[in-house]
């Protein structure tokens, strides 16, 4: 006797009860608040440079750091967490705001570590990467945006300047 339709059957039935699981457990989480218009930048970004990124597994939140950290992206289990030092936050305009949430969310999505390479240019250092640890010492992010976007986005490496 051909049992192979009760197996399909039993395949697809326990495909729709993970997927069901998944939405009913509130594994699939987008919880961004005020933080909203940077995640939809940052994909909008991310397509720029001709990758798809979907921010859907995350949640943001202001919350308490230490008083020297201004964010802070918390991997483990259930949803990744992105808090943000509120009391820091407010003294950031808009472009440094960007950038720390383009740094967490490197490290929450796109699963990115630390990239402190710097070049050393007629005495000055330029960070070369959106990845390094200190985000808002990218001087040259407003002249360097695109070659900063295509670093985080595309490649393993710093900016090709």
């Amino acid at each position: 006797m051909d049992f192979s339709w009760l197996l399909r059957g039993i395949k697809l039935l326990t495909g729709a009860a993970s997927i069901f699981l998944l939405f009913a457990c509130g594994q699939l989480v987008r919880k961004t608040g005020s933080f909203e218009p940077y995640v939809k930048s940052f994909e909008k970004d991310a397509a720029t440079v001709h990758k798809a990124v979907s921010v859907n597994f995350i949640e943001m939140k202001f919350g308490e750091l230490p008083s020297e950290t201004l964010a802070l992206c918390s991997l483990g289990m259930g949803v990744p967490l992105i808090t943000v030092n509120e009391s820091l936050w407010g003294g950031l305009n808009e472009i440094q705001r960007q950038l720390v949430i383009y740094h967490e969310l490197g490290h929450c999505v796109l699963k990115k570590n630390h990239e402190n390479e710097d070049l050393k240019i007629a005495g000055a250092r330029m960070k070369l990467s959106i990845m390094n640890q200190h985000p808002l010492d990218l001087l040259d992010y407003s002249n360097f945006r695109e070659e900063y976007l295509a670093e985080l986005f595309k490649s393993p490496g710093g900016v090709g300047i």
